[in-house]
């Protein structure tokens, strides 16, 4: 083989192997398109297209499909989906990102067997800290249950106290506001 031939070959198979991740590029970039346009049905049928099935991995496309239903707030499909998601061989980081991701979700719904369930997802997760926050949030929206009236008090003030960026700034009175309703809510009860 000739120093000529050798080249031509390795530019094809630099070539052959890049087309498979362009291909990727432009189906990924053609779903966040329609989800920009906000027109979920064809969103959903890139994502239930031959090209997506091909370029990437089942979850990350029953991910997306929830990711769908989500911005939609279609309760019932969420739910099925979840649950179908539930049923597939998942890694613990995937058991825990479709948990944390819809646990608020079906909270905010008052779905209290869903709400129960994710959380346990949750705990196996190793992640206590949002364990223990998450179950102040099931006691309060949930259950009902004033006892973290002191607990938020003190987030309250510890967020109020906070520096943030201009950037961050939104965000942060976001939280805030969040954590008065959590309060209020408390309050209520």
């Amino acid at each position: 083989m000739t120093t000529m031939q050798a080249a031509v070959f390795v530019t094809l198979l630099f070539i052959a192997l890049a087309i498979p991740f362009i291909v990727r590029s432009i189906v990924w970039s053609r779903f966040i398109n329609q989800m920009k346009k906000g027109d979920a049905q064809k969103a959903l049928s890139i994502l239930r297209s031959k090209s997506y099935k091909l370029l990437f991995s089942e979850y990350d496309q029953n991910w997306n499909i929830l990711r769908v239903y989500i911005s939609l707030g279609d309760y019932k499909k969420i739910a099925a989906q979840v649950e179908l998601m539930f049923q597939k061989p998942l890694s613990e980081r995937q058991t825990y990102q479709i948990a944390s991701q819809t646990y608020f979700y079906f909270l905010d719904a008052q779905n209290k067997e869903w709400s129960k369930l994710l959380l346990e997802k949750i705990k196996d997760s190793n992640h206590p800290e949002e364990y223990e926050y998450d179950c102040m949030l099931y006691r309060i929206m949930i259950e009902k249950d004033s006892k973290d009236i002191e607990t938020i008090e003190k987030m309250l003030a510890n967020k109020e106290k906070d520096v943030v960026k201009k950037s961050d700034q939104e965000d942060h009175a976001f939280n805030i506001g969040l954590l008065q309703y959590l309060l209020a809510l408390q309050y209520g009860y």
